[in-house]
């Protein structure tokens, strides 16, 4: 992987299971600098932790674009750049097609990866 001395930016990556916290070890293995995003700071920042040094964590709401854009800065201030980003945030409703309502819905897409 050409990974080495990258930035690389992970959201919702600091679950205990999940591909998220996976893909930032394997990235950080090949040499990539990790920043896990996640709504919880403290998660995200013991996920960074053990990663190994050198990694960051911060707490963003990916539904909220002005959190969005204030984690973007803060990375740059503090690592200088993003060079990837990977969209891993995503939730799900245990849900019937015939129970989802607008809001089990709205939850869902807000969150994961859409366009506008």
């Amino acid at each position: 992987m050409l990974l080495r001395d990258k930035v690389c930016v992970i959201t919702g990556a600091a679950s205990a299971r999940g591909i998220g916290k996976a893909t930032a070890r394997r990235f950080a293995a090949h040499g990539a600098c990790i920043v896990i995003l996640d709504l919880n700071a403290g998660q995200a920042e013991a996920a960074a932790r053990e990663i190994g040094p050198g990694h960051l964590g911060l707490a963003c709401d990916v539904t909220d674009r002005a959190a969005c854009q204030i984690a973007a800065g803060e990375i740059v201030a503090q690592v200088g750049r993003i060079d990837v980003l990977v969209n891993n945030a995503g939730i799900t409703q245990p849900l019937k097609l015939m129970q989802i309502e607008a809001a089990n819905y709205d939850a869902v897409t807000d969150v994961n990866p859409h366009h506008d």
